[in-house]
């Protein structure tokens, strides 16, 4: 695009002033959807054609999302301990084993 605009004025033209708001209108892109989120966080004005969402729908989704985690985290804890329960009975049936073959020689 560089090339193309230095070869050509008319199109350096419409490029030049593209260039340079561009990191500005970024910037101002990125930072509409969080603004209209906090200004409807505190319930200053309907902002959802501006991407925000109401604040019980972010209550609910962080809601479901902590219950999920925690259903995940009990999953992980009950599997864990049926691990370790199966350890010990390999565990205590291997010393045994060992008893045995001590006691026998």
């Amino acid at each position: 695009m560089a090339k193309l605009a230095e070869a050509q004025p008319a199109i350096a033209r419409w490029v030049d002033p593209l260039i340079v708001a561009g990191p500005y209108a970024a910037l101002v892109g990125a930072a509409i959807p969080l603004i209209a989120q906090l200004a409807a966080n505190h319930r200053m004005g309907a902002m959802t054609n501006l991407g925000a969402v109401p604040p019980e729908v972010l209550e609910a989704r962080m809601d479901a999302e902590m219950m999920r985690a925690e259903m995940e985290a009990m999953r992980e804890r009950a599997a864990m301990m049926q691990e370790a329960d199966a350890t010990r009975r390999e565990m205590a049936a291997l010393m045994e084993q060992q008893q045995r073959e001590m006691a026998n020689a």
